[in-house]
């Protein structure tokens, strides 16, 4: 298995990019299932974090609602790893990534969940992120950033 290198780097560094993709993103999730809650998480959304230069947007979806937003969503983004997905009645986790990003994007990310269910976890972790100093985490000199493979 060949082995890649993941370089991080400040989020401040492409914040500008990554709030302009989001935007563009969540957009078009909206046009394809309104009544979905979309945000963005994962380090690009927290200020003061280094990130791999993706983005990362989690869409929480009802029960009923989760079956026809895959279908939607396999229309316009790429399906990833559709062998651990799990597409149950209360259960859900899809996956999906944007076809057409900015260069300065190395990925965008989409995890489609059924809201409440044990896989809406990725606000959270957002949240973990924002309440806690992660040194190791934070942006600044870049020579301190780790290079990680991936």
């Amino acid at each position: 298995m060949r082995e890649r290198i993941c370089n991080f780097v400040p989020q401040e560094s492409i914040k500008e990019v990554i709030e302009a993709e989001y935007a563009k993103i969540k957009n078009k999730i909206l046009e394809l299932v309104p009544e979905a809650e979309v945000e963005h998480v994962g380090s690009s959304a927290v200020s003061g974090m280094s990130t791999k230069k993706d983005l990362d947007i989690t869409v929480r979806v009802r029960g009923s609602d989760f079956q026809s937003a895959i279908e939607k969503f396999k229309e316009v983004f790429v399906a990833e790893h559709e062998d651990v997905w799990v597409v149950g009645k209360n259960e859900g986790l899809a996956i999906f990534k944007e076809k057409n990003i900015p260069p300065d994007l190395e990925s965008v990310d989409i995890m489609l969940v059924i809201k409440d269910s044990r896989f809406d976890e990725f606000h959270i972790f957002k949240e973990i992120l924002i309440q806690r100093e992660l040194p190791a985490c934070k942006g600044g000199d870049e020579s301190q950033i780790p290079h990680l493979p991936v």
